[in-house]
């Protein structure tokens, strides 16, 4: 899930058109109302201090008069008897440090407002600005203004203002704010109600009946009856709905005309495919006739074939399997795709016990199904006097008839490749042991030499024969002799890399290629197999047969510039071998140092 995804998981789900109506004009109102109520305190503090001002100035003029009529008489507690002076002003003498009240009440509550002034130090000398004076019980703004009478102690007017005095004309304002806020609430739930009921209701309507028609139900009706601009763009809405679904049928039409068209561009692209592929598979039968020499050829044959069938068929997997004469079983020879040792085994088995030899020499193509695959594809491989194995095809689908044209054909070319194949092995095969045989050794030496001739690259021959064989032939009989040479040819063909060519030149004679190996390498090999065949021990109706060999190496270009040459050279060496012991490695690098130490020496 990628970042847009988890945002739009994320998002707050959709307001409505009237709760945002409503919210906006309550918080307007409540804007509006703060901002008044805050603009009337501070006009009604304001008014406060210029009254309190006036009183105090008017105080202070009375004190000044009655000072200059009858300055004596200041501290007289009928100083300031018959004037008229404001409600709550006090005027203090400094006298002694103290504070003394000469004339004027404190207020009703006063108690602690005395010992408040003095735990705040009020200068005697007073500025003129309001300041708050409270106790536990009132809070008073109070304003002070000094005087200095002469010869006497200076005077401090003080005019004291109940808070709650000066703020009650506030109490019926806010009164009157609440009932405007009221009012404006229910001014605001009523023109959400009429949003909601004009606007956001059909808007809804229209939404979901759009909503609708995007999910493809075209039978809806999205006009409605108003004559506003919600009418209008409903209106537009089945306009648009009427223009689509024109759209979608004509789209539908097209659709149908192009599907059929797609079809049958497919089933030709399918049968052109087809074609190619078989053209494919009988282009490399072709290329194997041309130029076929050896049977890895037709190993790589059988690969290519089997690829492009399983591609051809769409096959889950393709096998070969071979029949194996003289058990009566089918051996899995090459496959294609995906393998399982144990299951192809066993299915290899049930097949086998389902499917005959002579079933299969009637060349008619089966199909087995099963639960599995479905469906078993058994292309039969015989000839007129011979029955090679068949080919498995196993795919999800059942094969239709005219598929089994082409295998029928194909199984043709793949009978003729394994009967000249048969005809070629036994013609470069030895019959006994399997290794090739003498003619074929000597033309892929020849062949080699060729190649060496002027590329410099070696090429060794090992030759060699078992010792005292004719006494195991005399002593055991001749078909424990070819039991020997039998399991002499397995470990040869165990000690041979993919270059190399094992044969039997005849009787006990062995012959082993070895393209570009360097003398050193094929002794090295040569001194393997001879301690192999020491090691071998031979086992029939309870006789153990133990045998050496003698063996001789040589290397062209060192020791011949052809195969024969080069034969005779490895020949020579074997040679040594025998008349120096047996069971020994000779190479033609000592017999010619022999020579030469024989020349020295005479």
């Amino acid at each position: 899930m990628n970042l847009g995804d988890r945002i739009r998981q994320l998002r707050m789900p959709l307001i409505p058109i009237q709760v945002k109506v409503f919210a906006l004009l309550m918080g307007m109102t409540v804007f509006i109302h703060i901002l008044v109520f805050m603009t009337a305190t501070k006009v009604q503090v304001k008014t406060a201090q210029l009254t309190a001002s006036g009183d105090l100035l008017k105080a202070h003029q009375t004190v000044a008069e009655a000072l200059w009529e009858s300055p004596e008489s200041a501290l007289k507690p009928t100083f300031l008897k018959g004037k008229q002076l404001p409600k709550n002003v006090v005027v203090l003498a400094l006298y002694q440090n103290s504070r003394v009240p000469v004339w004027g009440q404190w207020p009703d509550d006063h108690q602690g407002l005395e010992e408040k002034l003095k735990a705040d130090g009020l200068p005697v000398h007073g500025s003129g600005e309001i300041f708050a004076i409270a106790n536990s019980d009132s809070y008073y703004l109070a304003t002070s203004i000094p005087l200095y009478p002469a010869g006497l102690p200076p005077l401090s007017i003080i005019l004291f203002k109940d808070a709650s005095e000066i703020m009650s004309p506030m109490k019926d304002f806010r009164r009157f704010l609440m009932l405007l806020f009221g009012f404006s609430l229910a001014f605001s739930a009523f023109v959400s109600l009429y949003v909601a009921k004009s606007v956001t209701r059909p808007i809804q309507e229209i939404k979901d009946k759009a909503k609708m028609i995007a999910d493809g139900n075209f039978l809806i009706d999205p006009k409605l009856a108003r004559n506003d601009e919600i009418g209008q763009l409903s209106t537009t809405l089945a306009q648009m709905k009427d223009i689509l679904v024109k759209q979608i049928h004509q789209n539908q039409a097209v659709n149908q005309k192009l599907s059929l068209k797609n079809k049958r561009i497919r089933q030709a692209n399918d049968e052109l495919a087809k074609k190619l592929a078989e053209t494919e598979i009988l282009l490399a039968l072709s290329q194997y006739y041309e130029g076929h020499d050896e049977s890895n050829q037709a190993g790589q044959l059988w690969e290519r074939i089997l690829v492009m069938l399983r591609r051809l068929y769409k096959a889950t997997s393709v096998h070969y399997l071979t029949y194996n004469k003289d058990e009566g079983t089918y051996d899995i020879s090459q496959s294609h795709g995906p393998r399982n040792e144990e299951a192809d085994k066993e299915g290899v088995r049930m097949l086998g016990e389902m499917i005959t030899p002579d079933s299969l020499r009637n060349g008619e193509i089966q199909t087995i199904e099963d639960q599995e695959q479905r469906s078993n594809l058994i292309v039969p491989l015989c000839g007129d006097e011979s029955l090679h194995g068949f080919i498995l095809i196993r795919k999800p689908l059942p094969l239709i008839k005219p598929d089994f044209l082409f295998l029928l054909t194909l199984a043709h070319h793949l009978v003729l490749i394994l009967d000249n194949l048969e005809l070629h092995t036994l013609a470069v095969h030895d019959d006994l042991t399997g290794l090739y045989n003498s003619r074929h050794i000597r033309r892929s030496l020849r062949s080699w030499m060729e190649i060496q001739d002027g590329s410099l690259l070696p090429v060794s021959l090992i030759l060699f024969d078992v010792d005292h064989f004719k006494r195991v032939n005399d002593t055991y009989g001749h078909p424990l002799g070819d039991l020997v040479l039998k399991e002499l040819g397995s470990l040869v063909r165990s000690h041979l890399r993919a270059q190399d060519v094992g044969g039997r030149c005849g009787g006990e004679e062995f012959a082993v290629l070895l393209p570009r190996t360097e003398l050193s390498q094929a002794e090295v090999v040569a001194e393997r197999l001879r301690a192999a065949v020491e090691e071998l021990s031979i086992l029939s109706k309870g006789n153990k047969i133990k045998t050496t060999v003698s063996l001789g190496v040589a290397t062209a270009p060192l020791h011949g510039k052809s195969g024969d040459e080069l034969f005779e050279a490895a020949d020579q060496a074997l040679y040594r071998s025998k008349r120096s012991g047996r069971n020994r490695v000779s190479s033609a690098a000592e017999l010619d140092q022999f020579q030469e130490d024989r020349r020295s020496a005479s």
